[in-house]
């Protein structure tokens, strides 16, 4: 029996997208007509390249801000230790033979490092017994043995590693009678007033060297970073 079809009715082939779907995928944020089989995809808003470009810059000058802090800023592990009193002070005349002598620095000592000597009039130099560290000062008893000018010199690794040396002098008027046989070495050279320091306190100045290294890396990644940004399509 043949089936009656209802008139003013076409069927629809089943092979045959209907036409809102087809609108829908051209007219679709993601294709565009005109490509291969009439899709490509749609070009990438231009918003999401902008933003890379403006973190880039914004890496580079946090990065430049780093280094210039690193390198010009102020840090106290740059700066030497510097010699800031001294009892009896530099040039001194004094009139009784002073039973110490006392430096005080602009930072904590280190003992192991430190080392002192006075050498008296004549050019022989003291034997001195180990001298007493308190944070940034030391104390060095002494005998002065004659009347006349002496010299104390002293020699230390600051806190950034670099050794600092230095002199003062002071003249005493008389001494006790009893401290003509203090002793003395004729040769001349400095008495550790701890164990002798075998670093030369260079060593630490390449950890600086190498935080420089690492921050003008950051800057040359930064730079390369900015330069390899392609230019947007047109």
């Amino acid at each position: 029996m043949t089936a009656v079809r209802a008139p003013g009715r076409v069927p629809r082939s089943p092979l045959r997208a209907p036409r809102a779907t087809l609108r829908g995928i051209v007219g679709s944020p993601t294709c565009d007509p005109g490509g291969q089989d009439g899709l490509r995809p749609a070009p990438r808003p231009r918003g999401t390249r902008s933003s890379r470009g403006r973190f880039s810059q914004l890496a580079l000058v946090v990065t430049l801000a780093a280094a210039f802090a690193v390198l010009f800023g102020p840090a106290p592990a740059w700066a030497h230790a510097q010699l800031l009193s001294s009892d009896p002070a530099d040039g001194a005349a004094l009139d009784d033979a002073p039973d110490t002598i006392t430096l005080t620095f602009s930072e904590e000592l280190d003992p192991a490092s430190t080392q002192l000597a006075v050498v008296i009039p004549g050019g022989d130099t003291l034997i001195l017994d180990p001298a007493i560290f308190d944070g940034d000062e030391v104390t060095q008893a002494v005998t002065l043995p004659v009347a006349g000018e002496y010299t104390v010199s002293y020699r230390l690794v600051s806190v950034d590693g670099h050794p600092v040396e230095g002199t003062l002098q002071f003249s005493v008027a008389s001494v006790p009678p009893g401290n003509a046989d203090a002793p003395r070495s004729p040769a001349p050279g400095a008495t550790s007033a701890g164990p002798d320091a075998a670093d030369d306190g260079d060593g630490p100045h390449w950890v600086w060297y190498l935080v420089g290294a690492a921050v003008l890396g950051g800057v040359v990644v930064a730079v390369v970073v900015m330069s390899g940004r392609r230019p947007p399509r047109p």
